[in-house]
């Protein structure tokens, strides 16, 4: 029995330690240095993409002297201050096809090149002409019979690098017949996500064929488990076979992590294996691997869509939607039983359902309700304090009534009881809160969720809003249990699409209006005369820059002078009994002092 450990856990795996995926090699070697095709190999973190083309990378220098094989991982170039990054990518490749050339040709075959390669060097970067004489390098290359393999590992930093549809567009080009090039790129995510924040350019993602690396084979595992006997005698029992299958599915990460503790353990002497008590030495692997997973898919718009899948609501996932996620390799039909679907493994499901079930389902709602609430407050810094107003709450429509009473008494008892200042925005109830964004919808809050009709999400604001209050509670059970599943599908969706909808937005430099005064014009407030003279309690108090404070009276705005305070005092968060005075000068609010009932 050998000494070494041959099962790897790192990020990249070479020579014997990479185990499996034979065929599928065979078909990349036929597809790229047979066909000279050029494609996007996919797929989920830690599949062994990286693995493979670096298997072929060395093959192709070794033993295929007419290629001139370049493998780069452009995640090391990128450079938040280096604005030329992508110039810089274009003169290491250069770089490396001349030092490839040069050790497949006499010097005087090279001089054509060498004249192309002096202009390129010479040529600033940002220049057009730094491009053109990059492409002129591959046609030197083709017409000294050669040919470029060029891998692009971690393509995902393309948005980074990419800047312009002329970058990607550059590649594209070297992709046709004219340049003796094949171009691999590997990535996480598919072609046309990367290039989608340049949403102009439509055919780079349609020019390279996706290969999604999707995990093991059944033929790969059985060859994993026979090299484990082969190498150091362990013939596990097929039941432990089978729970190791649980927790890795079809994942090489997860059986190179398990089988390297079940050798460590042979090693040290021990001759029995239990799946279970291994699971124990490499949970906090298998949680990290999983916590990366989870975020990179709801990044990438799919977990919600497994979840719908797996646990229901499906409601909102498409038939292509399902395909896809089978192709890619996140879905698979579950062992032995018809009709139902695993993520990953067995392991990675059950975790899924652990994670997003019920017992997320209140900060699900919470989360909502934040983004709700800060949507409108963005929209209507004023409305705190106005909507306790009938005038103001008509924009809200007419047939809607708000509480005011209850409201009131909320941010009464907050400050009474919890000594809590609490404003209107934070006491509204979930409920009303899309009734406001209902009523603004195609004015100021569709452009938050990709600018559909407000029916698309009228059902999911419903089930919200009706689930808030028996979470709040702790009873879920007054909730159906597809229902809890619907909830918490629909505020995963929620989130994940408005935020999504904010970025965008914010990097095309467009700034939300803040309540549009162009297309709605709050109506003039009318105040109450026949309060003035009147005692009452000003709550919601804040100090204003100049001094005196501000605060809220009879549901109206009302302020008193510095001068008329007592110097050096914090009224933050406190209720003061005042006198109401006057009207201010514009009419929309009172002037009040402080009344002194010693």
């Amino acid at each position: 029995m050998r000494e070494d450990n041959i099962f790897k856990i790192g990020d990249v795996v070479e020579g014997e330690s990479l185990i499996g995926y034979e065929k599928f090699y065979q078909k990349l070697r036929r597809d790229i240095l047979v066909n000279r095709g050029n494609l996007a190999l996919v797929g989920l973190h830690r599949m062994g993409k990286t693995s493979l083309m670096k298997k072929l990378h060395k093959e192709v220098k070794h033993s295929i002297p007419s290629i001139i094989s370049i493998f780069i991982n452009i995640q090391e170039l990128v450079d938040e201050e280096n604005k030329f990054a992508f110039d810089s990518l274009l003169l290491y490749i250069a770089n490396e096809i001349k030092d490839g050339l040069f050790r497949r040709r006499t010097p005087n075959q090279c001089d054509d090149f060498c004249y192309v390669f002096d202009k390129f060097e010479k040529t600033p970067f940002g220049r057009n002409f730094f491009r053109h004489y990059f492409k002129a390098l591959f046609e030197e290359i083709k017409s000294l019979d050669l040919h470029v393999l060029l891998i692009l590992d971690e393509f995902d930093a393309a948005e980074k690098i990419f800047k312009t549809n002329a970058d990607f567009e550059l590649f594209r080009s070297l992709a046709s017949p004219d340049f003796a090039v094949s171009l691999v790129f590997i990535s996480r995510r598919r072609l046309y996500m990367i290039e989608k924040k340049n949403e102009n350019n439509s055919t780079f993602h349609s020019s390279f064929p996706e290969s999604p690396l999707t995990g093991f084979s059944d033929d790969d595992v059985k060859l994993f488990f026979e090299t484990l006997e082969k190498n150091y005698e362990i013939s596990l029992p097929p039941e432990q076979i089978e729970r190791i299958k649980y927790y890795a599915g079809r994942s090489p990460y997860i059986y190179s992590t398990f089988c390297h503790e079940i050798v460590e353990k042979k090693i040290s002497g021990q001759k029995n294996f239990d799946a279970d008590e291994i699971y124990k030495l490499v949970v906090s692997t298998l949680t990290n691997y999983a916590n990366v997973l989870y975020e990179r898919l709801q990044t990438d718009g799919h977990l919600s869509k497994i979840l719908g899948i797996l646990f229901g609501p499906s409601l909102n996932v498409t038939q292509s939607d399902k395909d896809l996620l089978f192709f890619m390799g996140y879905l698979s039909d579950k062992p032995d039983v018809e009709d139902h679907y695993q993520a990953l493994s067995g392991y990675f499901t059950d975790d899924l359902h652990n994670k997003y079930s019920v017992d997320d389902s209140w900060k699900n709602i919470i989360d909502v309700e934040k983004l709700m609430k800060s949507l409108v407050t963005d929209a209507f810094p004023t409305l705190d304090n106005n909507l306790m107003t009938q005038a103001y709450s008509k924009l809200f429509g007419a047939e809607k009534k708000f509480n005011y009473s209850l409201y009131k008494n909320f941010i009464s008892n907050n400050l009474k009881v919890f000594g809590r200042n609490s404003t209107l925005i934070e006491v509204l109830s979930l409920s009303d809160t899309f009734v406001i964004i209902q009523f603004q919808w195609d004015e100021l809050f569709k452009k938050f969720f990709e600018c559909k009709v407000f029916e698309a999400y009228k059902e999911k604001f419903e089930l919200c809003a009706k689930a808030r209050n028996p979470l709040a509670h702790g009873h879920p059970e007054y909730l159906s249990k597809f229902q809890q599943n619907q909830v918490n599908v629909y505020c995963s969706e929620i989130l994940e699409i408005v935020k999504k909808c904010q970025q965008k937005l914010k990097s095309a430099a467009v700034a939300p209006p803040a309540a549009s005064e162009e297309k709605i014009t709050p109506p003039t407030l009318s105040v109450p005369q026949d309060n003035i003279g009147k005692v009452g309690m000003l709550i919601n108090i804040f100090h204003k820059k100049n001094g005196g404070i501000k605060g809220t009276i009879f549901g109206v705005p009302g302020t008193i002078e510095k001068k008329l305070l007592t110097e050096n005092t914090d009224y933050s968060g406190q209720s003061l009994r005042v006198k109401v005075t006057s009207l201010n000068s514009q009419g929309t609010g009172y002037l009040l002092e402080p009344v002194n009932d010693n």
